[in-house]
């Protein structure tokens, strides 16, 4: 039995610059040309050149990584998405399951587990997007902040979107409020670090 490709409508490549297929200027070409043809297309990418490995001096190699969203209509195979705009193997394409906001936060190294593993902060100007970068990640935050302060829901919101740290976030908390966030945060902490690490892994 064949097993059925893995589809999604919002992915993020990873993609060392010397193992391109093509330029970063044609991938921005075919971006455009994707929000140009297609309904609700968001995109975000950048290129990572101050990482370091983990516990090492060593550099990490420059890689590009590039947030794309398309409408809910559609559900593409990444093996669609990986030949599509990058002329490359579906195994340096990941679904992301989490918020295409949290990935944008990502980018620039914002999430809770990109601090914690200690990673270069990017400006957010070094995102090149379909949108403005500084005024959607402020979108974020208002958003976040429209939402009760002090209660579990509006911390959740605060640390999914890499707003405020966890050990901070926590500690606002008392009572069953704090036992919940951090019965919670537990996933959200899981996912972001299962994140890092598959990306981690794509790199090697």
């Amino acid at each position: 039995m064949v097993k059925k490709e893995i589809e999604a409508r919002t992915i993020m490549y990873v993609q060392q610059i010397a193992h391109l297929h093509i330029t970063i200027d044609q991938i921005n070409a075919r971006l455009k040309d994707l929000a140009d043809n297609y309904k609700d297309v968001r995109y975000a990418y950048i290129v990572h050149d101050k990482d370091m490995v983990e516990d090492t001096n060593k550099a990490v190699e420059p890689h590009i990584h590039v947030m794309v969203q398309v409408g809910k209509s559609n559900n593409w195979a990444l093996s669609k998405w990986a030949d599509d705009l990058f002329s490359d193997t579906a195994e340096h394409v990941q679904k992301w399951k989490g918020q295409y906001n949290t990935g944008v936060s990502y980018l620039c190294h914002l999430t809770d587990s990109a601090v914690a593993a200690g990673k270069f902060q990017y400006p957010m100007e070094d995102v090149v997007s379909n949108e403005d970068v500084p005024k959607l990640l402020k979108k974020i935050k208002k958003a976040v902040n429209n939402t009760s302060k002090g209660t579990v829901n509006n911390a959740l919101l605060r640390l999914d979107a890499g707003i405020e740290s966890f050990d901070s976030l926590a500690n606002s908390l008392m009572g069953k409020d704090k036992v919940d966030f951090l019965r919670k945060a537990k996933t959200i902490l899981e996912y972001q670090q299962s994140q890092v690490e598959d990306i981690s892994n794509r790199l090697k």
